[in-house]
């Protein structure tokens, strides 16, 4: 296939198509695993969250999500997906740091309960 540019009309064209060359580029069993269609749900980001909270490997909680629904290629994500979230995850909360944290939760428990007193002492 070759292509050329129309420089008086600034499109492209194509000017030499072989058919023989063409071939398809994924196979429908394969799909579901291409990364734009591969997503991690609110659901299955909060179950991902949780098992890392309450101390289970990647591995072993990535193992166990994909036993719940039948096999890895039932699951939606892989493996580095879930690490790639976890990172991202993490570096979200880093950003706050100590002290945005901290004005963070002292904003949330005033506006959770309009009792609390909070002041800064210099």
């Amino acid at each position: 296939m070759g292509i050329i540019l129309n420089r008086s009309t600034g499109k492209y064209y194509v000017h030499e198509f072989i058919p023989e060359h063409n071939h398809i580029l994924h196979y429908a069993e394969c799909t579901h695993m291409l990364s734009s269609q591969r997503t991690i749900t609110d659901v299955q980001a909060f179950e991902v969250q949780l098992a890392n909270d309450s101390g289970l490997t990647q591995k072993n909680s990535f193992d166990f999500f994909s036993k719940q629904v039948g096999g890895r290629s039932n699951l939606g994500f892989t493996q580095r997906d879930q690490k790639n979230y976890l990172r991202s995850r993490r570096q979200r909360e880093m950003t706050r740091g100590e002290v945005g944290f901290l004005l963070y939760f002292f904003q949330k428990k005033i506006s959770d309960d309009p009792s609390f007193l909070c002041r800064s002492v210099r």
